[in-house]
């Protein structure tokens, strides 16, 4: 029987599809990249911690946490399979599919979906077993079983996905580019291109729907009639609540999951909508992954203090090192370190202990900042582990003054001096995004320099902002190294795309014909997005190199946040291999970039001398003035701060110095762009009075 409806049988088959464009408008295109990005990340990092902390914890090596990490691993592996094309797509940069390809897609998509199901099933299973027969439990749900009930979810929607998959792309799909409505190689959306009679194939997608959906939905609704009527006989409040708290995460997710996924595969084809399942589809790719991590983390007590545990364990294990107990610092205290350092060798534990709390008592009555931990080496024995020596490790930021007035006065000065640079920043990305003059790669990067200055500073000055008014100015060792990390990533970032746009110039002006083949929308998203995973990356390597020192002596840090010069100057043991590498990471973060930008300079300035007038060399030489003032001024502080060695480490000076980068560097930055380039300063008059003309036309 001939199945190819006849008014098709002489067009030409597809060979690959196109899908639907969210939106044709640049705008809001790249606001739902930076979106479904900013999504994809945070599904990514949440499931990656569940995974991480259900491994590392000892307590959570349990079959219902054991099920639960591997939910977080397929729901990365789920996302994973359509993001990236879903991104691509979403900035017409690769709209187009191949069959194989949307074909792979749609395999892997649905196998993923469908084990996913099972895995909810299971893991009602394994709270059935939990609740009903809590005698039996660990008989019944050996590790082997559990890895068999894993295996067998995963199998079973293979061969299902496989089946349904290889029916759907037997069909002819005509036309040169068929059009899938939908962001994703979803069933629905590509069984309505085929250019045939698809009632079986339909028939097909609705039995393996009620297999993978209906049947373990069914499973995990008598698992849980079972559930309650056992919690129904429970007589205590507490036994009651402590039964239906297992099950809350779980049933929350389950809801969630099917709610969504039955409405899509379970429904007639005469009620279905294309929008309505775009809708749905983002919901389920990705709302449920991004939920899930927090639904266990939030509504699971164990889930929660192993996070905390597992932090503080990394804490730890990054200066796991036996050491002997540093010289004590001590400035001014009523007590004399060195005695009880002495003393210290034969105080038992508890007396110790007794003692901290005295001192910390009379620390926090006292309004002071001077004493850095002095009680810690009281309690450092010569054969203490250093787990035992980081275990109380807070830092005292030293630089803000004791004064009440100088605090006062110098909040105010930097609660001003942030306000401009969030201003200026902000006015900088609303005069490119709304002059379309100004959509070029020159005024993209700019934009993008403005948006890693924003989040720079908000890496510190907040904190900052917080510990100047606070009367003890601590910060944990937690906070301190997650400071660290965002300040040296963006700050590596922005180093990067100042390379970046110095590139852009050379192009621009060595190669004005070729500028466009060359910067296209394409590369120049891929440029910034190296820029920051290069800066995130060497951020990484360095924090981890700081971190895992040991730190038993002084903890103060006499600088206004955590950064690694006077970090580095706590470590109570450091070697020559630990300098070198924070240095080698100096030099892949401020260096390499700033040979690129000489390289690129170079080329531009033997280009502007090979231009015969006067008037062509000035208006090539503007274009380049203002990224020159931005690089010699970010230039200047950083590579003094990160690139000399820590023998020369002078702390009023480097304070001063990181005040002008921290904040002279991103408020000059919009000042410098706006005065010295004449589109921008339109582009800005245009985006005010425009704005100003919107509330007349409200206010009459």
């Amino acid at each position: 029987m001939n199945l190819i409806h006849p008014d098709y049988s002489n067009r030409s088959i597809a060979n690959e599809f196109i899908f639907q464009a969210f939106s044709t408008i640049p705008e809001v295109q790249h606001l739902l990249f930076t979106v479904f990005l900013l999504l994809y990340l945070t599904i990514i990092c949440g499931n990656v911690s569940i995974i991480w902390v259900v491994c590392t914890d000892q307590s959570l090596h349990t079959p219902m946490y054991f099920f639960l990490g591997n939910l977080s691993f397929l729901e990365i592996c789920y996302t994973t399979v359509v993001v990236p094309q879903m991104l691509a797509s979403v900035l017409d940069v690769h709209r187009t599919i191949p069959i194989i390809n949307c074909a792979l897609q749609m395999f892997f998509f649905t196998t993923l979906g469908g084990t996913d199901c099972f895995m909810l099933a299971v893991m009602a299973y394994d709270r059935y077993v939990a609740i009903c027969h809590p005698l039996r439990y660990i008989l019944i749900m050996t590790w082997k079983m559990c890895a068999r009930l894993v295996v067998g979810s995963l199998v079973l929607s293979l061969v299902l996905c496989l089946e349904l998959t290889l029916i759907i792309f037997t069909l002819p799909f005509c036309g040169h580019q068929p059009r899938i409505n939908h962001f994703l190689c979803d069933v629905p959306p590509v069984l309505r291109l085929a250019c045939a009679d698809t009632h079986i194939h339909q028939t097909v997608l609705y039995g393996v729907g009620i297999m993978v959906l209906a049947i373990p939905f069914l499973l995990i609704s008598i698992s849980y009639i079972y559930i309650v009527a056992a919690i129904l006989r429970i007589r205590s409040t507490s036994g009651r609540h402590q039964a239906f708290s297992t099950c809350s995460s779980h049933l929350t997710v389950v809801i969630l999951q099917y709610g969504c996924c039955s409405l899509v595969y379970l429904r007639p084809k005469s009620s279905s909508s294309d929008e309505e399942d775009r809708q749905l589809a983002l919901i389920y790719t990705f709302i449920t992954p991004l939920l899930n991590p927090l639904i266990y983390s939030l509504r699971n007590k164990d889930v929660k203090q192993a996070l905390k545990k597992a932090m503080r364990r990394t804490a730890l294990e990054m200066g796991r090192k036996y050491i002997k107990p540093p010289q004590p610092y001590c400035k001014k205290t009523t007590i004399k370190c060195e005695e009880q350092v002495e003393k210290a060798r034969f105080r038992p534990a508890s007396e110790c202990i007794r003692k901290m709390a005295i001192t910390m008592k009379i620390l926090s009555m006292r309004r002071t900042q001077y004493v850095t931990f002095a009680v810690l080496p009281f309690c450092i024995n010569p054969q203490m582990h250093q787990e035992n020596c980081t275990a109380m490790l807070d830092f005292i930021l030293l630089a803000f003054p004791i004064q009440l007035e100088l605090e006062v006065l110098l909040f105010l000065a930097i609660s001003l001096v942030y306000a401009i640079i969030t201003t200026g920043n902000v006015l900088i990305m609303l005069a490119i995004w709304g002059d379309p003059h100004l959509h070029t790669p020159m005024y993209f990067f700019l934009g993008a320099l403005s948006v890693v200055e924003l989040c720079y500073t908000a890496a510190v000055v907040p904190q900052m902002l917080i510990s100047s008014l606070q009367e003890r100015k601590f910060i944990t060792f937690m906070r301190c190294s997650t400071q660290m990390f965002f300040f040296i990533g963006l700050g590596s970032a922005d180093c990067f795309l100042l390379a970046v746009m110095a590139y852009d110039r050379y192009v621009a002006i060595c190669k004005p014909l070729r500028y466009t083949l060359i910067m296209t929308q394409q590369l120049c998203t891929q440029l910034v997005a190296a820029s920051l995973l290069i800066g995130f990356l060497i951020s990484f390597m360095l924090v981890g190199l700081v971190f895992r020192l040991p730190f038993c002596g002084e903890h103060g840090i006499k600088h206004f946040f955590c950064d690694v010069p006077p970090i580095m100057q706590l470590a109570s043991k450091k070697t020559k291999l630990d300098e070198v590498g924070v240095f080698l990471s100096g030099i892949l973060a401020i260096a390499v970039p700033f040979i690129l930008i000489c390289a690129s300079y170079l080329f531009i300035a033997v280009t502007v001398l090979q231009v015969h007038s006067a008037e062509g060399r000035r208006k090539t030489i503007s274009t380049c003035s203002s990224h020159l003032a931005v690089v010699a001024l970010q230039y200047g502080c950083c590579s003094f701060m990160y690139l000399r060695p820590s023998s020369s480490f002078s702390p009023k000076q480097d304070q001063i110095l990181s005040m002008v980068y921290t904040l002279g560097t991103p408020l000059l930055n919009p000042i410098i762009y706006t005065l010295r380039n004449r589109e921008v300063k339109a582009a800005l008059r245009k985006v005010i009075s425009n704005h100003i003309f919107q509330r007349k036309s409200v206010c009459h």
